[in-house]
């Protein structure tokens, strides 16, 4: 784990710490400075949401990965993104339709809803008052 840390540590060193099975391994090196955009699309693929989560909220993070992430088939995964700040207008259009409710729950209360998405959320019958409580 220290490897992937040091200074000297070269792209290939960071892609080959997130494409390794240790959790902590990937962490570690997604919190590199030479962490590339690259870096972070890999790190979306991790079987751990910590390391999703540590992904998507890395400051080269962009609304390229988080809608990457909302096409996950893991719920989990698609919870996250939603909830990260860089989240856009489009990315809530579309967890208002996922059949997940914590999505939806989620996507109505980011801070970015606009009056069409409470339209959205009304016309599809989703419970707004629950969603607000």
């Amino acid at each position: 784990m220290m490897a992937v840390r040091h200074p000297k540590a070269t792209e290939d060193h960071i892609t080959q710490g997130i494409l390794d099975d240790d959790q902590l391994v990937q962490i570690a090196a997604l919190q590199h400075s030479k962490v590339s955009e690259n870096h972070i699309t890999h790190a979306l693929k991790s079987k751990y949401h910590k390391v999703v989560r540590e992904a998507l909220g890395h400051l080269k993070a962009n609304e390229n990965h988080i809608a990457e992430a909302m096409k996950s088939a893991d719920p989990d995964v698609r919870l996250i993104a939603i909830r990260q700040p860089k989240a856009t207008e489009d990315h809530i259009t579309t967890a208002l339709k996922d059949n997940d409710s914590r999505i939806r729950i989620a996507a109505i209360k980011h801070p970015k809803v606009n009056k069409n998405h409470i339209t959205q959320a009304l016309d599809s019958q989703f419970y707004l008052g629950y969603a607000l409580s």
